[in-house]
């Protein structure tokens, strides 16, 4: 408990810091029920909307004024919504640079922590084209090239992508760890990601608007995880997803509702991967191997994977749940194993509802499972995390507060984390 105060103390100490220092103060929407409060700018996530506000096709405000420094339409060089940019006359070039680092606190089985856990720089754009598209982000801390492609947009419902990338396998992995809702992704992470791999994918958005909107990914991929090309078995990585935007608004692969959708965004998704390979798991750092399992010749492990995800946004609140079937087969021993698990994460911003909260408050938690072996009297892993977050900036500036209960191969344990995010 006397970790917990402390963070807690730190965490309300940041917030009260920051607040004074950068607060301005903004003339209050009006409404029939009178004024809302004077909510400082550097701390809203959102704007409150007021009744007469005009929501476009993709339920997005479309009265929102920006800011000269936040404008990415600027020619040259400025600082904008991404970072420092450069866009040539025209628009024909479009580059952006951002520097996103984390840093956090852990105390966990009477350990503690303070480190530098993730920091990346990133840039991407357009090049003599809006068409075609290009990302780098490298991880300074190894350092090494984290994601590198180029994407190619033919039609809004053929666009094809190469290079190195998370997968559009299931939406925790792909939304960016600085996009995270809690400090952290769930434990359901490590056995079932696929995490980075190389490759090609065709990608679209068809029957835009209509009842059944939706997006595809389909992908053909070295299988190996990153930075590699293969294992010399010949078979490739095959995957496969579709999307369906329920309400027929598109839903990007980012957690929690700091945007602000005055109108539900909603999104199902199923996944299935099909591999032959050296390995059983997928993680930043390559291939690697579920426990009993030890590292393979080439072909050695058939891999089948199958996933459904569902997202919602509205009004601050946001849920995002996933369940995952895995299936592995050792081609030597015949041995097999079957693995099941799932979350299901939800955030509020309590703003919405009552004006005196301030509107950079959300609480979010998070419910968590994994089952290694489904046909082995083997204990379950589960997570329980509870969160609190302060948004400076959305995503780009914030704090992450979370407390968990783990229970990892029987035993349990609490665990307490504290983060700051912060991209320029």
């Amino acid at each position: 408990m006397s970790v917990l105060r402390r963070v807690l103390a730190a965490f309300a100490f940041a917030i009260a810091t920051a607040t004074l220092a950068g607060a301005q103060s903004t003339a209050p929407p009006t409404s029939p029920q009178g004024p809302a409060p004077v909510t400082p700018a550097l701390v809203a996530p959102f704007p409150t909307p007021a009744p007469h506000v005009e929501i476009d096709d993709e339920g997005e405000r479309n009265d929102r004024p920006k800011k000269r420094s936040q404008r990415d339409d600027l020619t040259g060089w400025a600082y904008a919504s991404k970072g420092l940019q450069f866009r040539s006359e025209g628009g024909g070039l479009y580059q952006y640079f951002s520097l996103r680092n984390q840093f956090r606190f852990t105390s966990e089985q009477d350990d503690e922590e303070w480190a530098v856990n993730r920091s990346r720089l990133k840039f991407g754009g357009h090049l003599w084209s809006p068409r075609v598209s290009n990302f780098v982000e490298i991880d300074l801390k190894t350092p090494r090239a984290y994601h590198f492609f180029v994407q190619v947009k033919a039609r809004d419902w053929l666009q094809v992508r190469a290079g190195q990338w998370k997968v559009e396998f299931n939406r925790e992995r792909v939304d960016s760890s600085g996009d995270q809702q809690l400090v952290d992704r769930s434990l359901v992470n490590r056995d079932f990601t696929l995490d980075g791999q190389l490759g090609v994918m065709a990608r679209g958005r068809v029957l835009k608007g209509r009842r059944f909107d939706g997006e595809y990914f389909l992908g053909v991929l070295a299988g190996e995880g990153r930075l590699a090309l293969g294992d010399g078995d010949g078979v490739p990585m095959v995957l496969g997803r579709y999307q369906w935007n329920v309400f027929g608004r598109s839903v990007g692969f980012s957690q929690s509702d700091v945007e602000y959708h005055p109108k539900p965004a909603m999104a199902i998704g199923v996944a299935a991967v099909s591999n032959r390979g050296r390995f059983t798991r997928f993680s930043s750092d390559g291939g690697a191997q579920l426990s009993g399992f030890e590292t393979g010749a080439a072909g050695r492990y058939d891999l089948r994977q199958w996933m459904v995800d569902m997202a919602l946004f509205n009004r601050g609140f946001s849920l995002q749940t996933e369940q995952h079937w895995k299936h592995v087969r050792d081609r030597e021993t015949a041995v097999e194993r079957r693995l099941f698990g799932g979350y299901v994460l939800a955030g509020y911003f309590p703003h919405d509802r009552w004006r005196a909260i301030p509107a950079a408050l959300e609480f979010a938690g998070r419910v968590a499972y994994a089952d290694p072996d489904r046909d082995a009297a083997v204990p379950i892993d589960r997570e329980i995390t509870g969160g609190i977050n302060w948004y400076f900036n959305q995503h780009r500036n914030k704090l992450n507060l979370d407390v968990s209960r783990l229970t990892i191969q029987g035993a349990t344990h609490g665990r307490v984390r504290l983060q700051w995010e912060i991209s320029i």
